[in-house]
């Protein structure tokens, strides 16, 4: 185990035997801190007095500001998880559309959790904060294109022509989608991570990527 996270680890059991209510209000009051003035400029004090708890109890729990920091990402990370769990069971069958539908609903996920985007949107646009750095050791084997193709890879292909290999529709549609998401990333951090104030962006971008995979379906679908 690494010493990230043995400290990231430490007295996590702790919290987690909190009630559920408790731990939510000391989770909203980390993440809107964090959210609103990054890592650095972050102030425990602010945090506990809008959780309503002592600063003692706070380091009890998470031992230091950087450990409550890679809480509150972890925590993150598991809601989308949960999410991404969700679009899974509810993928249309038709293989485009549940492709673009990946896409869309991650766009709708993040529209409803402001916070959640303003805090990704401070990490991936400061990548060379040491802090910041470190979540790369938590995040190894989730590179975007990784879970682009685990996304696609369970979509029906019933549609599919039999006579192509699949890995190839796979990387074709993974390069497809990732462009389409670095344009969507980009108006992202020159957005300040308001979605609201992009909305004809992201469409446009959204319409982008149905025309292309529009295009790349005659070729790879059943006459």
């Amino acid at each position: 185990m690494s010493q990230l996270c043995q400290r990231y680890d430490m007295n996590i059991e702790m919290f987690e035997r909190l009630p559920q209510e408790k731990q939510d209000k000391i989770f909203q009051a980390a993440l809107s801190e964090f959210a609103a003035y990054g890592f650095d400029a972050a102030s425990t004090n602010r945090i506990v007095k809008q959780a309503g708890i002592p600063k003692g109890s706070l380091f009890q729990y998470f031992g230091d500001k950087e450990s409550l920091f890679f809480y509150v990402y972890g925590k993150i990370e598991r809601d989308v998880e949960e999410q991404q769990d969700y679009t899974k069971r509810n993928l249309p069958s038709d293989f485009v559309e549940a492709t673009v539908y990946l896409l869309e609903r991650d766009l709708d996920y993040m529209k409803s959790k402001p916070k959640y985007l303003q805090f990704i949107h401070i990490i991936v646009s400061q990548p060379l904060h040491p802090v910041y750095q470190k979540l790369e050791e938590r995040t190894q084997g989730k590179e975007p294109a990784v879970e682009i193709q685990k996304f696609i890879s369970s979509i029906p292909r019933e549609q599919l022509r039999e006579d192509i290999h699949f890995e190839d529709i796979l990387q074709a549609v993974t390069f497809i989608i990732s462009s389409a998401a670095q344009k969507i990333e980009k108006l992202i951090i020159a957005s300040d991570a308001n979605l609201g104030s992009i909305d004809a962006e992201l469409s446009v971008v959204i319409q982008e990527l149905r025309t292309c995979l529009d295009l790349f379906r005659y070729g790879i679908y059943k006459p």
